[in-house]
């Protein structure tokens, strides 16, 4: 199968990276468990373009080097290399690509067949390209992510989507064909699922 997985707060830990540049920044003290919605201006006191200048920012000071694979995400995905052709799939603007590159070759190498970003909120005015449209292109057949937005994007095609469960996307509701994962052995045992589907 093809399989398209999402890479902050799927692969790596974005979310323990982002609060501890922002606690420190700022002189905050938010926790993982404060992070109710996926947009985080609303906890932050701020608008949706100045929480698109903060991620900006974020990036520019911190790099992706910080990020750490999410627990288990390193020997699921050499698992699921063995038997499926997998894609890194993720909003990330595209002046991240190179330095993704490096951290997908760090901590995944070799496993990915290409890394696609959506170039979601970028600053250069460069065109963005929806999951749904990235995983139409490459006739995926699973979508895991975290991000409801992203989810709700697909609904209506072939893709089956497996969402990782995080404090922003727990109170939303989904059609039962939308299976959720609190962890990567989960979604290894929801994919092998898939495949009986197909046999």
């Amino acid at each position: 199968m093809k399989i398209a997985i999402d890479l902050d707060e799927v692969l790596g830990d974005f979310m323990k990276a982002f609060l501890r540049w922002y606690n420190h920044t700022f002189g905050s003290n938010f926790t993982r468990e404060d992070i109710v919605r996926y947009h985080m201006g609303d906890l932050l006191g701020i608008s949706r373009a100045e929480e698109i200048k903060i991620m900006h920012r974020f990036f520019r000071e911190n790099g992706v080097d910080g990020i750490e694979p999410m627990e288990g995400a390193e020997e699921a995905i050499k698992e699921l290399a063995r038997e499926h052709d997998l894609y890194v799939v993720s909003a990330r603007q595209n002046i991240l690509l190179e330095s993704t590159r490096r951290w997908i070759n760090e901590h995944f190498n070799g496993y990915f067949k290409k890394i696609i970003l959506g170039n979601q909120d970028s600053l250069d005015g460069e065109e963005a390209k929806g999951k749904n449209k990235i995983c139409q292109e490459l006739k995926c057949d699973v979508l895991v992510d975290d991000g409801s937005y992203h989810i709700e994007s697909v609904f209506g095609g072939n893709v089956s989507v497996i969402i990782f469960n995080h404090p922003w996307n727990i109170y939303h509701r989904f059609p039962p064909s939308v299976k959720r994962a609190d962890n990567w052995q989960e979604i290894i045992g929801l994919i092998k699922e898939r495949e009986k589907v197909n046999v």
